[in-house]
């Protein structure tokens, strides 16, 4: 049977020395404490509870009722192992090492989190553990760490994890990483995923590739997408500290194709690369968008412009090009530290941006919404034959209230034409058309067909439309919370105030979601689009027209 060292801070009873617990069986065959006492010294110190020799249940009450957290642990003991009168009661039990553990008391950190790694008085609950555990070793629950390397060497798993993050902790006095690979490996060979997983990064970060790749490998044969996208990584591109083994690239897209369908973000990206490249897989261009997309929307990557400036470099280079979503993530990436990139670009004769349709398209979309109409519409007409963009934005031109010249039926005709040329955005404003009735007949049913038609080719504020429906249950629909936050979800880089808020609300209640997060409410709120045009126009030189 293992032992559980639960333990109290002894100020009670041995002049706050930690005493040490030795596991007896409770009713229910579980180890339990049994609290060494000692006789009160005859100095009393200021801290010390008065308890005459027979031990006074009913003071240690007061006090732990008190909020003396020295006494909210010896309860806690009382109650875990059923003494001094009371009966054994883990939840009591660790109800009063929660009441300490708040208080920062390192022995109950420790008890607590014991209680939460074998399920005694609470769910059992590892992460939990580990977070309680690892604050009281850190801060310097010494009989606790001796207590723990005991119980590491019996081959406890969870321990030897416990003592690797705290070896490798920043916070932690002794630091020693050769430890920490010593407690991660004795857990990794016993088959533990996460403690492969981590071992690996551990390594890397050692400049270790070789080693790293080895668990990363084991990792990811057992389904970890950390682990495999570290082993295609290194398959794929060989270029990680310390390694030495040929690459593979075919075989690193495997590994970060099991990576992505578990939706590690960071696996999209690399993926992306490799479709756009060629590299380990043949070029695909659909499947590079679609893979830069998803990790332009998750945006998890050490530079987080980097994915949302290739995106947007491959839509206004691509054929065919879509300038208008090309734009509007550079409108997200240029405040993502890619302003430079941008400017050079511009500058260099590849891609050759400067003095380009692009160029003259982003300067008309900086006109409009400048609310200088009649210009941006003249720029328009230069490449219209060529940008369907250009026929889509002087339909936006006459269709705005605040253009004296307005005509929403001109409008809408453009918009059908731009449609037909393939512009996402025209589908998505003729939808605008048929649900307010600009130019045409209002129509909710072809509204909506046209919103999804939008949607469907990738334009975010037809993504964001099409949410509306869902969480007012409007257009003839029923009200889905769940549909209308993932929809949302899909677009977060570029949402509304009120989409961001709905998302917010979302979490904060756990409505539409599958559990409330109060850090991802917090975070949505934060997603409200902001980007303007001028913020990428000013990185161009000025425009030369004819």
């Amino acid at each position: 049977m293992k032992k559980i060292a639960i333990l109290a801070l002894a100020g009670l009873i041995a002049a706050g020395m930690p005493a040490t617990a030795q596991g007896n069986k409770s009713q229910k065959g579980t180890p339990t404490p049994k609290v060494e006492q000692k006789k009160p010294e005859k100095k009393k110190r200021k801290k010390d509870i008065k308890a005459p020799a027979a031990v006074n249940v009913d003071s240690i009450q007061t006090a732990a009722k008190g909020g003396d957290a020295t006494a909210q642990v010896l309860l806690g003991n009382w109650y875990y192992s059923g003494q001094n009168g009371l009966p054994q009661d883990y939840t009591q039990a660790a109800k009063w090492y929660q009441k300490a553990a708040e208080q920062k008391n390192v022995i109950a950190l420790g008890n607590l989190g014991l209680c939460y790694q074998y399920g005694h008085g609470v769910e059992k609950d590892s992460l939990q553990a580990m977070k309680y555990e690892l604050t009281s070793l850190v801060n310097g629950n010494k009989k606790f760490l001796e207590n723990k390397i005991q119980t590491a060497g019996t081959g406890v798993i969870f321990d030897n994890i416990l003592l690797a993050n705290f070896f490798r902790n920043d916070k932690t006095p002794a630091r020693d990483l050769d430890k920490a690979v010593e407690f991660y490996t004795a857990a990794a060979d016993r088959g533990n995923v996460p403690a492969q997983r981590d071992l690996g990064v551990m390594l890397l970060n050692m400049k270790k590739g070789d080693d790293a790749f080895r668990w990363f490998k084991k990792a990811a044969d057992n389904g970890d997408p950390t682990g495999q996208f570290y082993a295609g990584k290194m398959l794929l591109f060989g270029d990680m500290p310390g390694q030495t083994f040929p690459v593979n690239p075919s075989v690193g897209v495997d590994y970060l194709m099991h990576a992505a369908d578990q939706e590690f973000p960071m696996a999209y990206y690399l993926l992306a690369q490799a479709y756009r490249d060629g590299k380990g897989v043949k070029a695909n261009t659909a499947k590079a968008r679609e893979y830069f997309t998803k990790a332009a929307i998750h945006n998890h990557t050490p530079q987080p412009g980097n994915p949302q400036y290739d995106l947007a470099m491959m839509l206004i280079q691509g054929d065919p090009a879509d300038y208008d979503m090309g734009l509007n993530w550079l409108m997200v990436a240029v405040p993502n530290g890619k302003a430079g990139a941008l400017k050079k670009a511009f500058q260099e004769e590849e891609p050759g941006l400067a003095q380009s349709d692009f160029h003259i398209y982003m300067q008309a979309r900086r006109l409009y919404e400048e609310g200088q109409y009649e210009e941006a519409a003249k720029l328009c007409k230069k490449i219209e034959k060529a940008v369907p963009a250009a026929v889509t934005l002087q339909g936006m031109v006459l269709l705005n209230d605040k253009n004296p010249k307005n005509n929403p039926k001109k409008a809408f005709k453009l918009f059908e034409k731009a449609a037909k040329a393939g512009d996402a955005q025209a589908l998505y404003r003729i939808g605008y058309c048929y649900e307010k009735g600009l130019g045409v007949k209002a129509d909710e049913a072809k509204a909506l067909e046209y919103y999804t038609a939008s949607a469907d080719a990738g334009y975010y504020r037809a993504v964001i439309r099409l949410g509306d429906i869902a969480y007012e249950g409007i257009f003839g629909q029923e009200r889905d919370l769940a549909k209308a936050i993932a929809l949302y979800d899909s677009v977060s880089v570029f949402l509304n105030p009120q989409a961001a808020q709905r998302v917010a609300d979302a979490y904060a209640t756990g409505q539409g979601v599958e559990h409330a997060c109060r850090h991802h409410a917090e975070m949505a709120k934060k997603k409200i689009f902001k980007g303007k045009v001028a913020d990428v126009a000013n990185q161009a030189p000025a425009l030369v027209t004819k």
